[in-house]
């Protein structure tokens, strides 16, 4: 007979934490890997630079800004910071609006010849927006978001949408968003399937 020791696991989750509801926004920038690629580093660095901060200053708030993962903003409001799902709806197309503007100033008011500055107008914004639950994790001042729906929110984001001619810049809100909307609210249906969420 072998001896031995056992611990006793114990939940490091604090009576402050706990399972929220809201909204996961993604809100991601179309033509960013062939403009970062096909194009002077530095110039077109700047660019996106100053295209991302405007994306979160038109987002937050109501939303919280999460990180920037490449090209897209992660963002998430709890349910109560939108009085209904048409105001969510207005800050995505308040967000576009700005961002089709800026470019549009860009490419006006540049004098520069370089392939990126060239390119400025080959860029678009597209969303993915999600409702669901999600686990917000501190780590000292940031904030990071964990759960199921934050996955799906992120698989979302690989769709084909896109593709075959479908459009470079969308909103494209996962069935549970679209249910927070007022029943007039329709939109084109789309069908993505993921492992493990089908």
């Amino acid at each position: 007979m072998a001896g031995g020791h056992y611990f006793k696991y114990r939940c490091p989750v604090s009576q402050h934490q706990g399972t929220r509801q809201g909204y996961l926004l993604l809100a991601d920038i179309s033509g960013y890997t062939a403009f970062l690629t096909g194009t002077e580093l530095e110039h077109a660095h700047g660019i996106i630079n100053e295209l991302t901060r405007l994306i979160r200053e038109r987002l937050t708030p109501p939303m919280r800004f999460v990180k920037l993962e490449g090209d897209a903003g992660f963002c998430y409001a709890d349910v109560e910071s939108f009085e209904d799902g048409e105001r969510f709806v207005e800050l995505l197309e308040a967000c576009y609006f700005g961002f089709s503007n800026r470019l549009l100033d860009m490419t006006r008011s540049t004098t520069c010849r370089c392939d990126a500055c060239a390119a400025i107008g080959s860029l678009d914004l597209k969303f993915v927006a999600h409702y669901g639950s999600f686990v917000v994790e501190q780590d000292g001042d940031r904030e990071d978001l964990a759960g199921p729906d934050v996955i799906l929110a992120h698989r979302l984001l690989k769709n084909t949408v896109g593709e075959d001619g479908g459009p470079e810049a969308y909103a494209f809100l996962s069935s549970a968003c679209l249910e927070r909307m007022p029943p007039s609210f329709e939109l084109p249906k789309h069908t993505e399937v993921y492992e493990s969420f089908g």
